[in-house]
């Protein structure tokens, strides 16, 4: 697939900080390829897709699934993933298990990202699905709501993502742009979550995205738990740190069986 890409000298992103509480960056950043990144990179071919009630889960699989040449449309994909219409979230882990068991391509779904996971996927030509947390009316509930990154701007320092609801004043064809700093902020309501769907010759290019730090899931959950320690020493009262910190150590004890880390 062709990619516009705009070629210009690009220093590894920073992670954004919030003004009022800092964020610590991640210790042992990962490196997820030797490959110098450009400057801007935006990815062709990918077509929004309004989203049916509750349906931000199934719809934003429609959209890389099609990216990748697969035909499954949110109907087809929420009648496996949500028969219920009132079910409001789907989970990554269940999106990834739907495209490994009922589609020919592959997916892998990982805790923990890094704007540069997100920029280096994109850069190799994988649009990114991520799960964040939204406020779609103005501080009256908190909801959790998937983007398709397929952008993303250094000179900006913007992401190009597409949004299936519509959260920033109405849907749009052409998608959104999604700054640096905010997609940070918002990611770690879901422990910096994402998935990506890729054809499954290519899984070797994915894992090398993915680095060290994710690509072991027993080594992604350490990492993640010690990331969300690095925020509660910022901030003790973030409670979606401590969230993200129960998650890690619970997916340990479920992964190693170890009491200790219950």
């Amino acid at each position: 697939t062709p990619i516009e890409v705009i070629e210009e000298t690009a220093t590894a992103t920073p992670e954004p900080t919030n003004t009022a509480t800092p964020e610590p960056k991640p210790t042992n950043t990962p490196t997820p390829s030797p490959t110098p990144l450009p400057g801007s990179v935006t990815l062709p071919n990918v077509v929004n897709v309004p989203q049916a009630f509750n349906n931000c889960g199934p719809a934003n699989l429609s959209i890389v699934l099609a990216f990748h040449g697969d035909d499954t449309t949110q109907t087809d994909a929420a009648a496996y993933l949500k028969p219920n219409q009132y079910d409001r979230n789907v989970s990554p882990w269940q999106i990834n298990d739907y495209v490994n068991d009922q589609t020919p391509l592959a997916s892998t779904a990982r805790s923990g990202g890094t704007l540069e996971h997100l920029k280096h996927f994109i850069a190799e030509g994988y649009p990114v699905v991520v799960e964040r947390g939204a406020d779609f009316n103005d501080g009256e509930g908190w909801y959790g709501h998937y983007l398709t990154v397929f952008g993303f701007d250094d000179t900006t320092q913007t992401f190009l993502a597409m949004d299936t609801y519509g959260e920033y004043g109405g849907w749009s064809p052409d998608g959104i742009s999604v700054s640096y700093d905010e997609l940070w902020t918002t990611w770690k309501d879901f422990n910096y979550t994402f998935y990506v769907v890729y054809p499954e010759v290519e899984k070797p290019q994915v894992d090398a995205i993915l680095g060290v730090n994710l690509a072991d899931e027993v080594t992604m959950w350490q990492y993640t738990a010690d990331r969300a320690r690095e925020h509660i020493v910022v901030n003790p009262d973030d409670k979606f740190a401590w969230f993200n910190l129960g998650t890690s150590l619970t997916e340990l004890g479920w992964l190693t069986g170890e009491a200790t880390y219950y």
